[in-house]
């Protein structure tokens, strides 16, 4: 099945070492692919959160204003852009499927998606109207529901591995190094641009996947004596199975999961660092209220998990085991998924004023 394909500039696309070496190359691709630039307006009813007391101030980055609805289509785009193959392979209609599917539209890149049959028609439609050709499996991932997530999309990922190898193309699964590592360096160049510098920590949902690693290993490599704090907080998870599934080859894909003093419901009352990332929870509940709050404030729906870091913020900054030095940037990296893009018109929300 394929559809028609989104209209774009014809370009000639920068190579592989100037993109991943230049920030003005990368945001030319970013703007050619009519990306949104992220977001990041203050939130000052967030400042008496703020447990330091050290005059930091507290800003939202939303990214869920992104054109495919979060942040992966970043780092998708990158690394399509960094193939030497002419077409693209990618497992599930998720986000991670409909952020490839994107990508290669915006690079002319022919693009397959292997899909589960039962996949929603709303992300099916999302995906042709990209110009994707979509492989619908049948059987095993779209028959027996009592499939656990992972096993659906370790199948899928064998599919697609084996239709990149038959047919020619690059194989970009969920865990592959180049889309994490895109996500957190234009996520990282956009978060300099728009603040100035650098904030002095960035406060990630956790159900993002391996976000938190991918930014603090940006971060790691950029120049500067200085570098913010990540934190992770553990909230209302969304279905993991395209971030944390295993690869197609069986293994398991090193990405930011909990250490055990965290994985339970508990409300911010632990901090824990698991490599150069930190770590804490907030109950369910609590992130499910935020995302109401925001929806409401930004006039689209957004994941109860993507408003996780602005729960904890309300109920456990304080738990730091020391106070971040500067401004807290949280993040919210995706609206529901399927739900519409909003209008510039809608922007900037009420709640926020000037930096």
């Amino acid at each position: 099945m394929r559809a028609g394909r989104r209209a774009f500039e014809v370009w000639e696309v920068p190579s592989p070492a100037t993109l991943w070496d230049s920030e003005d190359a990368r945001t030319e691709l970013l703007q050619r692919a009519k990306l949104r630039e992220l977001a990041v307006v203050r939130a000052p009813e967030l400042d008496g959160c703020l447990a330091h007391g050290g005059g930091g101030r507290a800003f939202l980055g939303v990214e869920c204003l992104q054109v495919t609805g979060s942040y992966h289509v970043r780092g998708a785009l990158l690394a399509v852009a960094s193939s030497v193959d002419g077409a693209v392979v990618a497992p599930g209609a998720g986000r991670h499927g409909i952020a490839v599917a994107y990508a290669a539209a915006a690079l002319g890149r022919r693009c397959t998606l292997v899909v589960p049959a039962d996949a929603p028609p709303a992300l099916r439609e999302r995906a042709l109207a990209y110009g994707a050709h979509l492989e619908s499996v049948h059987g095993g991932v779209a028959g027996p529901r009592a499939l656990r997530a992972d096993d659906r999309a370790l199948l899928l990922g064998q599919i697609a591995l084996a239709t990149a190898q038959s047919r020619g193309g690059r194989l970009l699964s969920p865990t592959e190094p180049a889309l994490h590592a895109g996500n957190g360096i234009t996520l990282l160049d956009e978060m300099v641009r728009a603040m100035g510098a650098l904030p002095g920590c960035i406060v990630v949902p956790s159900g993002s996947g391996a976000l938190p690693d991918a930014l603090a290993a940006s971060l790691a490599a950029r120049d500067g004596s200085v570098r913010p704090r990540v934190l992770a907080v553990r909230g209302a998870e969304p279905h993991l199975a395209e971030a944390r599934g295993t690869q197609p080859d069986g293994t398991q894909p090193h990405l930011a999961e909990p250490p055990s003093a965290v994985r339970g419901e508990d409300d911010g009352g632990h901090v824990a660092a698991a490599g150069a990332v930190l770590w804490s929870s907030v109950a369910e509940e609590h992130a499910v209220q935020e995302s109401a709050a925001l929806a409401a404030t930004l006039g689209v729906a957004v994941e109860p998990w993507a408003a996780a870091g602005i729960a904890w913020a309300r109920r456990g900054l304080a738990a730091l085991p020391s106070a971040p030095e500067g401004d807290v940037l949280f993040l919210v990296p995706a609206r529901r998924l399927g739900a519409a893009q909003p209008t510039r018109a809608s922007w900037p929300p009420p709640l926020t004023g000037p930096p």
